[in-house]
C-alpha cells in the first residue's frame, strides 16, 4: 500500500471538515484547524532546519498540540521520537543522545526537567515549548503556540517513501539498555488498518484518550480520526476524571490497561456515572486477571476487546474481540478470557520451539509472526536485529500454547 501516515492524516482532515476531531476540557479543534495547524507547524520547522529524516522528541503530557506536532513532522517526512513522561531523565537523555534527535517538543509541566537535562543532550539544537503563557517559556527556547500564528498554512509536499522512518520508540525489554525499535510509515499505516479491522471501531465514535499519547493510545488516533470520530484528549488518569468524562461527553470507547479496570471496579462512585453511550472499551498492555475480567463484563457489559502484541509490531499480534469475550459454558469461557484471543487479519504465528520446530497443538512455543506491520530493525544494533527478524518473521520472546479454537495463550518469557 504506497500511503503514508500523512497521507491518511490527509484523506480524514479532507473527509472530517468542520466536524470536532479533538477535544480537552472546554477547547475543541475541527478537522480542518487541525490540517491548518499542521501545515503551520511543519512549515515553522521546515523553517528551522528540520527535514526528511531528522528526529523529534516528543516529551509531553497528552494535549492536543500533541497530534498537530505528530502531523507536522509526517508531512515532513521526520522521525517522531516519543518519551515516556515517568522515566528518569538519565533515560530521556540516552534516548534523544542515541536515536540523534535534533529538536525536543515539550509541554511546559516539563520544563524543569528539560532546562536540567540540556547541557548533556548532544544533538539537540531546537527546543519547542507548548505553553498557553509565554512568560513561562525558557529563554532560547521557541513557543509552539507563537509558532501557529507566525507560520501560514500552506500544505508543503515532501517525497516519503513508505519505507521510510515515521518513529523509533524505545522498549526496555528486561535487560540492559532500552532499544530504538525501528518502524516505518508502512508499519504505521498497516497498524491502523488492522486496528480498524479488529479492534471494532465504528464511524463517529468519541473516544477518551487517558493513557499516554506517547505511546499505545497514539496508535489509536489516527483510526478514530479516519472514521470521522471525536478524540477527547485527558491528561492524565484518574477515576472521577475518566468517568465524568464518559458520561458528560457520551464517550463511546476508550482505552484502559488491566490496573484501571480493577481501579474503576472498585472505585465507590462506579455506579454514580451513567455509562449507557460506552460500547467498546480496548485494553491490553499486560495480562487481566480473568476474574477480574468476568466481574468487568458483569459490571459494564459485554464492551471489552483486548488486544496483545509488542512495540516491534504495533498494536497487536493477538486480538479477542467483545462479540468472543461472550462464552456460553462457563469452563470454556474461563479459559477464553485467560487467553490473549486469535490472530489479527493480516497477522501469521507459529509457534515454535528451541531447535526453530513447529511445536505440536496445546504444548508451549515461541511466539513468532510474519506481519505487514513489522519493525524495521533495531536502531543502530545489527545483532539484536537479526536474532529478533528472521526471513520475515519476528520472533517475540513470548512462549504461548495455541489450543483447538486457535486461541493463544501466553505462558512465559523466553529472554
Amino acid at each position: 500500500i504506497e500511503q503514508t501516515v500523512a497521507d491518511l492524516y490527509e484523506r480524514a482532515v479532507r473527509l472530517g471538515g468542520d466536524r470536532t476531531a479533538l477535544t480537552q476540557g472546554d477547547r475543541s479543534v475541527s478537522y480542518r484547524q487541525l490540517g491548518e495547524d499542521a501545515a503551520r507547524l511543519a512549515n515553522a520547522f521546515a523553517a528551522q532546519g528540520l527535514g526528511s529524516g531528522d528526529r523529534v522528541a516528543f516529551l509531553m503530557a497528552n494535549c492536543m498540540e500533541y497530534v498537530a506536532c505528530e502531523y507536522a513532522v509526517a508531512r515532513l517526512g521526520a522521525v517522531r521520537v516519543p518519551l515516556a513522561v515517568l522515566l528518569a531523565d538519565a533515560d530521556h537523555v540516552y534516548m534523544m543522545n542515541f536515536a540523534r534527535c535534533t529538536t525536543l517538543v515539550y509541554h511546559e509541566k516539563l520544563a524543569a526537567r528539560v532546562l536540567q537535562m540540556q547541557p548533556q543532550l548532544t544533538t539537540v539544537r531546537h527546543y519547542v515549548c507548548v505553553s498557553d503563557e509565554p512568560g513561562r517559556v525558557p529563554a532560547g527556547h521557541l513557543h509552539l503556540q507563537a509558532l501557529l500564528q507566525s507560520y501560514d498554512a500552506t500544505p508543503r509536499a515532501a517525497a516519503i517513501d513508505p519505507e521510510d522512518l515515521a518513529g523509533i520508540y524505545f522498549t526496555g525489554g528486561t535487560t540492559g539498555r532500552p532499544k530504538g525499535v525501528m518502524l516505518s510509515h508502512r508499519s504505521f499505516v498497516f497498524t491502523y488498518y488492522m486496528e480498524l479491522l479488529d479492534f471494532g471501531l465504528g464511524w463517529r465514535e468519541t473516544f477518551v484518550f487517558t493513557t499516554p499519547l506517547t505511546h499505545a493510545a497514539g496508535c489509536l488516533l489516527l483510526p478514530v480520526l479516519l472514521r470521522q470520530g471525536r478524540c477527547v484528549i485527558l491528561d492524565h488518569f484518574e477515576p472521577d476524571l475518566l468517568l465524568g468524562a464518559i458520561e458528560r461527553e457520551r464517550a463511546t470507547m476508550t482505552l484502559l490497561v488491566p490496573t484501571m479496570i480493577y481501579i474503576l471496579l472498585d472505585h465507590p462512585r462506579r455506579d454514580a456515572c451513567d455509562l449507557g453511550s460506552l460500547r467498546n472499551v480496548l485494553y491490553g498492555a499486560a495480562a487481566i486477571a480473568p476474574e477480574r475480567l468476568k466481574q468487568a463484563i458483569e459490571r459494564f457489559g459485554p464492551v471489552f476487546t483486548q488486544f496483545f502484541g509488542q512495540t516491534e509490531a504495533p498494536m497487536a499480534l493477538t486480538s479477542l474481540p467483545r462479540e468472543l469475550h461472550a462464552v456460553a459454558d462457563p469452563a470454556r469461557q474461563a479459559q477464553v478470557l485467560a487467553s490473549a484471543g486469535i490472530p489479527t487479519y493480516p497477522t501469521l504465528i507459529r509457534l515454535l520451539d528451541e531447535q526453530g520446530h513447529d511445536v505440536p497443538e496445546g504444548e508451549p512455543g515461541e511466539i513468532v509472526a510474519h506481519a505487514p506491520n513489522v519493525m524495521s530493525g533495531y536502531l543502530d544494533d545489527p545483532a539484536a536485529t537479526a536474532e529478533a527478524l528472521h526471513d520475515g518473521w519476528l520472533h517475540t520472546g513470548d512462549i504461548a500454547r495455541r489450543d483447538t479454537e486457535g486461541y493463544l495463550s501466553i505462558v512465559d518469557r523466553r529472554k
